[in-house]
């Protein structure tokens, strides 16, 4: 497995993750703007892991998202 395909596992993992947990607010705010788009399809999400500063815009957004929750700290 490649680490694109990595990524994109992650990705969906992170988006489901998200869907199931964030508040409205936090999700369409923060997730959909600068985590995974809504409706993203593989193809959307290879484009995304494949390109450096839009993965790492995906990690920080869900950090962002996560600490919004309190599920992680500060």
């Amino acid at each position: 497995m490649s680490i694109i395909e990595l990524r994109v596992k992650l990705l969906k993992e992170m988006d489901a993750y998200a869907r199931e947990h964030f508040s409205e607010d936090t999700f369409y705010e923060y997730w959909l703007a600068d985590g995974v788009p809504d409706a993203a399809d593989d193809i959307t999400l290879s484009e995304i892991a494949s390109i450096e500063n839009c993965w790492l815009n995906c990690i920080n957004a869900f950090a962002i998202c996560c600490k919004a929750e309190g599920i992680i700290p500060e």
